[in-house]
């Protein structure tokens, strides 16, 4: 979630209205070369750009207004020329390195995902900017922000091309965003291709209401997204307190109640029993097991450590050290107790 209020903020600096917030269209010219632009969500003109002989654009950009978890309800951003060459952007997608998504997997899945209306490409690991430092030497120091790009390569239309994805990565081992552009050409012509792209990039005219329109939209869907923060919160600490009682007033039974409890169906925990057996497998997968009330149902953590700590939007933090300060952990992180054989 914080990723995303970071994103929003940088979009709403106008950091990204380069590519996130322009839309093209063939159809609306103000002359031969030049490029008028809108946002069909707010229906605004945006900008207008410069661009090139033989090169069109195919265009269709919604922002969501009154959704605070997406910036567009659809977004399609091509630069297109008769050789074949493309640029593709992409809004913000969301991935989740703590369930099974880490970028290694996403970034290359992601990129074939992207080209494959244009052909087969294929892309390496990302790895630090070289051409983004030219397409956005504004994007290189942005705290929170790390530029990437690969090597990408394959076939359009029967012949070989290769360029570069260029994107931006807003990172938590939760939930984590890119967003960017695939920019491909001949094979051997790329550079050209690229120095094309860059100028019809810096040629961009903006509209200051628009701009101005955005900004409100998306400190709107800030204040939108802290509120379901603080709710959820909220409900992570009572279900806390809730489960403590519950765990305070089963210990205070009697010793026969408790191997009652242990041999029926019945439970302390609104999450399911955990029995003996349970505890027996948690310690052979080397794993501790908590009733998360951020995502309402029992997970399990790599790790046996003697303190758990949570930021209560289901991320775990476990250590050996009694004197460990949770302040040091960026965002608010409170004690965690395991679930436990009783």
């Amino acid at each position: 979630m914080k990723k995303s209020i970071l994103i929003i903020m940088l979009l709403s600096s106008g950091f990204f209205a380069l590519h996130l917030f322009s839309s093209f269209s063939e159809n609306n010219t103000e002359s031969d070369n030049t490029v008028t632009i809108y946002d069909r969500g707010v229906n605004m003109k945006m900008s207008s750009y410069r661009i090139p002989k033989g090169w069109k654009i195919d265009h269709h950009i919604v922002t969501a207004v009154n959704n605070p978890n997406k910036f567009f309800t659809d977004y399609k951003f091509d630069f297109l020329s008769s050789r074949g060459e493309l640029a593709r952007n992409f809004a913000p997608i969301r991935f989740s390195p703590a369930f099974g998504q880490p970028l290694n997997r996403f970034w290359p899945q992601t990129i074939r995902q992207l080209m494959q209306p244009f052909g087969q490409f294929s892309t390496g690991q990302p790895t630090q900017a070289n051409y983004g430092r030219y397409l956005y030497p504004e994007g290189v120091n942005i705290q929170g922000l790390q530029m990437l790009e690969s090597y990408v390569s394959g076939t359009r239309n029967g012949q070989p091309f290769e360029g570069v994805c260029i994107a931006f990565l807003a990172y938590g081992s939760y939930s984590s965003q890119i967003t960017g552009v695939v920019i491909v050409g001949p094979k051997g012509q790329f550079n050209n291709t690229f120095e094309t792209v860059r100028q019809m990039f810096q040629s961009q005219q903006k509209n200051h209401q628009y701009t101005q329109r955005i900004n409100q939209i998306n400190q709107r869907k800030m204040q939108m997204n802290q509120q379901v923060m603080k709710q959820r919160q909220m409900a992570f600490q009572s279900g806390q307190a809730s489960y403590k009682a519950l765990a305070k007033a089963y210990d205070s039974s009697n010793a026969a109640f408790n191997a009652y409890l242990r041999g029926s169906s019945s439970s302390g925990s609104s999450y399911g029993s955990y029995s003996s057996q349970d505890g027996f497998n948690d310690h052979l997968q080397g794993v501790t097991s908590f009733d998360d009330a951020y995502h309402g149902h029992r997970v399990k953590q790599n790790g046996e450590y003697d303190y758990w700590y949570t930021d209560g939007f289901g991320n775990y933090y476990g250590t050996n050290d009694a004197g460990f300060n949770p302040n040091s952990l960026q965002g608010s992180w409170k004690r965690a107790y395991p679930v436990n054989n009783r």
